[in-house]
Order: structure tokens, then C-alpha cells, then sequence
């Protein structure tokens, strides 16, 4: 028998829970490593949030955001584990909306379908490896925009100190600056 939307105590999704606990965490993370990200060029973090909301169209968003604003390189870095991002946010997004039923004629595989376009279509074949897989790349993700957010903000810190120290004089009239 197909079993769609199984219990929550159904034996077949044992072996899915710690993989799926560790892979929200992880998106979890990476998603406010993200908003960090952002919230460098917003002065409020509620507007940083707003402007990350959605993932299809982060990877544009924050190439627009950032645009001569970073190094080439760091630039590319930030495009490149975004879209990394999004493309996972995209299938747990799938995943956790989608309709889950075990196949019993494919030794009780989970699939997950979706209504898309007016046709329900099976979205993915989910693995308890392939989900260890999203969690290792989100955890990438939020370990690599988290070095870059640290260094560009440690950078503009250095740099804002620079110009709040232009003017200013040590008690012997000697400028700090």
C-alpha cells in the first residue's frame, strides 16, 4: 500500500529525522548568515531581512546589492555560494511543502511530489544521503559568507575608524588620523 503523508511515528520516516533536524538547522543558519550578509548594506536589519525574503531571485538581489561595493574575487565568492543557497533553499522548500508518500514498488523510496503549473509532477527522490548532502552545502554556505561578512566588516570598521580619526588630535596636538 502507498502510504501518503505518513504518521509521524510511521517506521519509514525514522530514518529521515535527524537528517531533516540537521538539515533546518542548517538552512537556518545559513539563511541568517545570508541576512548578515545583507545587513552590511541596510541600516536597519528588519530591511535586510525584507530584502533576502524569497530565494529564486537572491542570487540577482545581492549581485545587485554588493555590485562595486566588493573585490572581484570576494564579489564572485558571494554570487557563488548565494546560488549555491538558493538552489538547496529551492529543493527543501520542495520537500518540506511537497506531498511525501513511500513507494512500495521501489522498496519504500520516499517521493515527493508537488502541484506545479496545474499538474502534480514528482519533484524529488529523497535519500537520507541527499539530504546530508543539502546539509553539507548549507553548512558550507553559512561557513563561507560567514568568513566573507566577517572580513568585509572588519574591513569597513578599519576603514570608518580611519576616517572618524581625520581631524582629531592627540593632547599634544599631534593628528591622530
Amino acid at each position: 500500500m502507498t502510504v501518503l503523508f505518513p504518521h509521524s511515528s510511521s517506521p519509514e520516516l525514522e530514518p529521515f529525522a535527524a537528517p531533516f533536524g540537521r538539515m533546518m538547522l542548517a538552512f537556518g543558519r545559513a539563511h541568517e548568515t545570508v541576512v548578515a550578509l545583507a545587513s552590511l548594506e541596510f541600516a536597519q536589519e528588519a530591511d535586510a531581512r525584507q530584502y533576502v525574503a524569497g530565494t529564486e531571485e537572491l542570487p540577482k538581489k545581492m549581485r545587485r546589492l554588493f555590485r562595486d561595493r566588493l573585490d572581484a574575487p570576494v564579489f564572485a565568492q558571494v554570487g557563488r555560494y548565494v546560488k549555491q543557497f538558493s538552489q538547496v533553499a529551492a529543493e527543501r522548500h520542495h520537500l518540506i511543502h511537497g506531498e511525501w508518500w513511500f513507494d512500495p514498488f521501489d522498496g519504500g523510496r520516499l517521493i515527493v511530489r508537488r502541484l506545479h503549473r496545474g499538474e502534480l509532477t514528482h519533484a524529488l527522490d529523497v535519500t537520507t544521503a541527499r539530504i546530508e548532502e543539502w546539509t553539507a552545502a548549507l553548512e558550507e554556505v553559512a561557513e563561507e559568507l560567514g568568513a566573507v561578512y566577517d572580513t568585509v566588516r572588519r574591513g569597513r570598521e578599519a576603514g570608518q575608524t580611519i576616517e572618524l580619526l581625520h581631524g582629531l588630535h592627540d593632547r599634544d596636538g599631534r593628528p591622530l588620523g
